[in-house]
C-alpha cells in the first residue's frame, strides 16, 4: 500500500500519493501502532458498523489509513480508538494468545475511558461485543465477545453496576448454546462479574436471569467442565447471597426453588437444596418462617430415585424440624402457619 503523507506548503492534513512529494513518514505513535486494514471483521458493512460502534472514523471503517490531522490530541483519539478495533478482532481471533491480547487491550481501553468518564463509549464499547460478537453465530465470535465482556466488568470493578444488564444478558443468552466453549464462557463471564458486582447481582431481574440459567447447566450432561463452571457460578452467588442477606428476595427464591424443585437433572435438585440449607444459616434470613412454601417439595425429594438427593432432603428437613422444636407454642404459632403445614402433610400422605 503506497504510503500517504502531508506534501510540502500544502494544507495540514492534506493526502497525497508517495510519488508526488518528499515522503514524511507517519506518527512515530502511528508506526508503533502498525496502522493497516482492520481485517476479520465480516463484510464492509458489518465491518463499518462494528468500527464506527467504538468511535472510529469513517475513513477507517471503510478500509482506509488514519490521516494526519494536524493536531497532536487528534492523533491520541484516534490510535486508542484504533488500538481498541484490534483489540476486538483478537477477541474472536483462534489463537488463545491473541484472545488473551485482546482482553488486556480491553481492560486498558475500559480504564482510560473509566478515567476520562467516558460513559457513553464504555457503554457502545459493551454494547459492541454483545451485538457484534455474542450476537453472532460464529464459535470464535461468540466465545471472544464472552472473554472481552468479562474483562470490561474485571477492569470496571465496583463501577460496574450501571453496565451489569447488558453484561449479564448477554452472558446469560450464551447458557442456551449448544456448544460447550460457549456455554463455559458465559459461566465465566457470570462468575467474573459476580465477584466484582457483589449485591448488585441479588437484584430481583438479574437474579432470576441468572438463577434460572445457571440451574440449566449446573447438572450438564455433556461437558464436565460447563457443569464445574456452573458449579463455581452457583456457589460463588450464594457466598454473595450469605453476605448480604438483606438484599436478597427470599420469596422469589422460594418461588424459584418450587419452579425447579422436580426437574428431571438430579444435580439441579442438590444445588437448589445446598442453597436452601446454606441461607438458613445465614443471621437475618428466617428461611423456617417461610416452611410451607418449600415443605411440599422437600416431602416429595423424599421419593426420589437418585439416592444423594434423598440423603441430603433428609438432611434438610431434619435441620427445619428440629428449628421448629426449640420453639414455644406461642412463638411456633406466630411465625409458622401451622394449618398449611397440616394440609400439605395431610396432602402428602393420602398421595
Amino acid at each position: 500500500m503506497p504510503c500517504l503523507g502531508v506534501a510540502q506548503g500544502a494544507a495540514p492534513g492534506t493526502l497525497v500519493p508517495a510519488s508526488h512529494h518528499k515522503q514524511r513518514p507517519f506518527h512515530p505513535a502511528a508506526a508503533d501502532h502498525g496502522l493497516r486494514w482492520v481485517s476479520g471483521l465480516g463484510c464492509r458493512h458489518d465491518r463499518r458498523e462494528h468500527v464506527e460502534a467504538v468511535g472510529l472514523p469513517a475513513e477507517l471503517a471503510r478500509g482506509r489509513r488514519l490521516r494526519p490531522l494536524g493536531a497532536k490530541g487528534h492523533w491520541g483519539r484516534s490510535l486508542a480508538r484504533f488500538t481498541c478495533a484490534q483489540a476486538l478482532t483478537k477477541l474472536h481471533d483462534k489463537s488463545e494468545a491473541r484472545r488473551k491480547e485482546g482482553c488486556r487491550a480491553i481492560q486498558a481501553r475500559v480504564r482510560e475511558l473509566m478515567h476520562a468518564r467516558d460513559d457513553a463509549r464504555i457503554r457502545l464499547l459493551l454494547d459492541t461485543m454483545a451485538r457484534t460478537l455474542v450476537g453472532a453465530p460464529g464459535l470464535f465470535e461468540r466465545t471472544g465477545g464472552l472473554f472481552g465482556l468479562s474483562a470490561a466488568g474485571t477492569a470496571l470493578g465496583t463501577q460496574v453496576t450501571p453496565y451489569l444488564d447488558t453484561i449479564v444478558n448477554a452472558a446469560v443468552t450464551a447458557l442456551d448454546d449448544d456448544r460447550p466453549p460457549v456455554r463455559f464462557a458465559g459461566c465465566e463471564a457470570l462468575f467474573n462479574v459476580t465477584k466484582v458486582a457483589r449485591a448488585d447481582m441479588l437484584r430481583p431481574d438479574l437474579f432470576r436471569a441468572v438463577f434460572v440459567a445457571m440451574l440449566s447447566v449446573v447438572g450438564d450432561t455433556t461437558d464436565s467442565d460447563v457443569r464445574g463452571g456452573a458449579w463455581l457460578l452457583s456457589t460463588t452467588l450464594l457466598d454473595v447471597a450469605s453476605a448480604q442477606g438483606d438484599a436478597l428476595d427470599l420469596p422469589l427464591f422460594l418461588d424459584l426453588f418450587r419452579a425447579h424443585s422436580q426437574a428431571a437433572n438430579p444435580h439441579i435438585r442438590q444445588a437448589l437444596l445446598t442453597w436452601l440449607r446454606q441461607l438458613d444459616s445465614v443471621p437475618g434470613i428466617d428461611v423456617g418462617d417461610f416452611l410451607p412454601q418449600f415443605l411440599g417439595p422437600l416431602l416429595l425429594m423424599l421419593q426420589d430415585p437418585n439416592s444423594p438427593v434423598r440423603s441430603e432432603t433428609h438432611k434438610v428437613l431434619q435441620h427445619f424440624m428440629g428449628q421448629l422444636q426449640t420453639l414455644s407454642s406461642d412463638e411456633l404459632a406466630d411465625r409458622v402457619d401451622l394449618p398449611a403445614v397440616v394440609a400439605i402433610l395431610t396432602e402428602t400422605s393420602v398421595a
